[in-house]
């Protein structure tokens, strides 16, 4: 397994931020030296392991960095312990003691940081594999925060006031479409309250919201976590839905005026945004249980399928763009974790008629499979049956 599949995304209280490079003092033996006059000798006393520390070279850049930074900055502020994912060394909890920020001109829309930590707790670094999950849910948010990012940069309804109607209209034909396609997973996830109430509210007043891009994509990524109460394997399905649903969302006028360009524009950016946050939202859903390899591998087709989909769109930033990219290779990693601890589903034929307690014996050599059998092969007469049947392995 390359080095590069444990290294995982750099944060600290959730805020992430990009990595050059790392250090660590400490945390070995100390070694008092007792020495004597007229002694040849010495006594080494042990006194303990030496607190550890860590030193991060760390920065954020593009051209939102202010934003990137003043968030990192209020995180580091803030007093007390917090979780750092340091991108070596795995999630601790630990107290920053020391900051270092450089901003110049030479380096435009970038901030250098050196940042010293020291851990809260004892040590919590992964033993024997990465942790994926953890990695899977921090790079689909990075890709929510990236697009929402896309969204304020994208989004411009200030060119005329038919640019800013047609901008509402859209947003609330995007709002029916996603409501019908999500719907299914307010209902497993038991939000059907909240998920109708935050689409509602997103429809009394689309023109302020297309106006404020960001308070725009605060109010989708509400609707995410509503979502998000209950991961569902099932949800991925819906997501794609939602996705395909969202293609429809396109200007179909020829775009021979400043006005019509304008108007091109705000369709395509809210529909560029919005299937971003539904792909990365079907990534955390995917983290639900599975039955069998095959549905596991499914999934991870899918996804990878809505990620390649995503990240053809040439008006999108780098920095989603690098999102994700990184986002594909964590699912990679994540569903290849998972098939291998999922039973692999068989086929065979029956050529005549058997009761299932006699298939199951048959295929799987244990009679206490009749029941597993009969569920995933829908049978209907447990006394009769016979075709296609499938078996866990």
């Amino acid at each position: 397994m390359s080095w590069l599949i444990k290294v995982r995304p750099a944060s600290f209280r959730g805020v992430p931020f990009w990595v050059k490079s790392t250090d660590k003092t400490g945390d070995h033996p100390t070694i008092i030296l007792h020495e004597f006059p007229f002694s040849d000798e010495a006594y080494p006393e042990e006194t303990g392991n030496k607190s550890a520390s860590f030193s991060i070279e760390a920065f954020v850049c593009g051209e939102d960095y202010m934003d990137r930074r003043d968030m990192l900055e209020d995180a580091l502020r803030k007093p007390g312990a917090g979780s750092l994912v340091h991108p070596y060394r795995g999630e601790m909890q630990v107290k920053c003691n020391g900051v270092d920020v450089r901003e110049s001109a030479d380096n435009g829309g970038t901030a250098m940081y050196r940042l010293s930590f020291v851990p809260d707790s004892p040590k919590q670094f992964p033993i024997s594999k990465p942790d994926f999950l953890f990695q899977l849910t921090i790079a689909a948010e990075t890709a929510m925060n990236e697009a929402k990012y896309f969204l304020a940069n994208a989004l411009d309804v200030s060119f005329a006031t038919r640019v800013k109607t047609l901008a509402s209209n859209t947003l609330n034909s995007a709002i029916d479409l996603i409501e019908t396609a999500l719907y299914p997973i307010a209902m497993v996830a038991g939000t059907i309250d909240a998920f109708k109430n935050l689409l509602g509210q997103m429809k009394a007043d689309p023109a302020t919201l297309v106006s404020n891009p960001t308070k725009y994509g605060d109010s989708i990524a509400s609707v995410e976590l509503a979502l998000r109460s209950k991961n569902s394997a099932a949800a991925v399905k819906y997501f794609h839905n939602g996705f395909n649903k969202l293609e429809t969302l396109v200007y179909k006028q020829e775009e021979n005026t400043p006005v019509r360009i304008a108007e091109k524009a705000a369709i395509d950016a809210q529909r560029n945004f919005l299937q971003s946050i539904i792909v990365a939202s079907a990534c955390i859903a995917a983290t639900g249980s599975y039955s069998t390899r095959d549905d596991a591998i499914l999934a991870k087709k899918t996804l990878n399928k809505l990620i390649s989909t995503v990240s053809t769109n040439i008006s999108m930033s780098d920095n989603l763009y690098q999102s994700f990219r990184d986002l594909s290779i964590i699912v990679n990693s994540y569903f290849a974790d998972v098939a291998l601890q999922l039973p692999a589903l068989q086929k065979g034929v029956l050529n005549y008629p058997i009761p299932a307690c006699l298939a199951a014996y048959k295929f799987t050599g244990r009679r206490d499979k009749e029941e597993e059998f009969i569920h995933l092969n829908n049978i209907k007469n447990p006394l009769n049956i016979s075709g296609e049947v499938r078996w866990l392995n």
